[in-house]
């Protein structure tokens, strides 16, 4: 035999399309093209990504050689290669074998349960844009009900959304930085 005690020699070009495809969002776009040829505006509709999101994704794959373009008329048709379909198989043949042999009890536990160690502590920052958003629309609600002036309770509310949503962002913000 040639390869007798030698360790196989893994080819750079398809080491990088399967670390292309291992990323969740890249084998989902490569699994629903694999169904048929799709644009942006379709794929983005029916993955729920944002268009921005399924660019970024669609050019890496492209990059490494797992999707193609073409034009059609004024839309850009994105179609899998054939070294692309082969890792999907194969990705797929693992996940259904995964499946069988923990049972689908095991299957649905395992999506639904998050471990501790991957869990993010909840902060009790996000409680602060709640607590302001709340507390300025029942003030501006209050004060409207006892002076009889119902633009007070429209306003407040719409007040208090707005500062709800302001600080949510702003916690976000922090959080992630």
């Amino acid at each position: 035999m040639p390869n007798e005690g030698k360790k196989p020699e893994l080819e750079p070009e398809k080491l990088n399309m399967i670390k292309a495809a291992a990323e969740p969002h890249r084998m989902r776009i490569l699994v629903k093209l694999l169904e048929k040829e799709d644009t942006i505006t379709s794929l983005s509709k029916s993955l729920s990504y944002s268009k921005q999101l399924l660019i970024h994704h669609l050019e890496v794959l492209e990059k490494n050689g797992l999707v193609s373009k073409r034009r059609v008329e004024n839309a850009e048709v994105y179609s899998i290669s054939e070294a692309a379909k082969t890792i999907v198989s194969e990705v797929l043949k693992i996940h259904s074998r995964i499946g069988e042999a923990e049972g689908p009890e095991a299957g649905a536990e395992r999506r639904m349960v998050t471990p501790p160690a991957l869990r993010r502590p909840a902060s009790p920052l996000k409680l602060i844009p709640l607590i302001i958003g709340i507390s300025v629309a029942f003030f501006a609600s209050a004060r409207g009900i006892l002076e009889g002036q119902p633009l007070w309770i429209l306003s407040g509310t719409l007040v208090g959304i707005c500062l709800y949503a302001i600080a949510s962002k702003l916690i976000r913000y922090a959080l992630a930085s």
